[in-house]
């Protein structure tokens, strides 16, 4: 990940503890030792609700910068899936 008002760069180093695609994911960051789980809800209307939880957050990823770095990197996923969506299909 790439800070936008600095440009310094962390890297998170995790391990897939479940994978059920495509409607959740959770996995262990190796240096934290922190647990994220995500379950993707499908609404039915076109639109998908993401609910992550987090287990082991220590202080510092408790701050209000942690928590608007979340909420960029939950930004940008949202801009690559619209992108994908609007790339051609190829046929199968």
């Amino acid at each position: 990940m790439v800070n936008d008002v600095d440009g310094s760069e962390y890297r998170m180093r995790a391990e897939y503890t479940d994978v059920e695609a495509p409607r959740f994911l959770a996995w262990r960051e190796v240096d934290s030792g922190v647990h994220t789980s995500v379950t993707f809800v499908d609404l039915g209307d076109g639109t998908t609700e993401v609910v992550t939880h987090q287990r082991g957050l220590p202080p510092e990823y408790r701050t209000p910068e942690a928590r608007a770095g979340w909420q960029t990197a939950l930004e940008r996923g949202v801009t690559y899936v619209e992108d994908l969506a609007r790339q051609p299909k190829e046929p199968s």
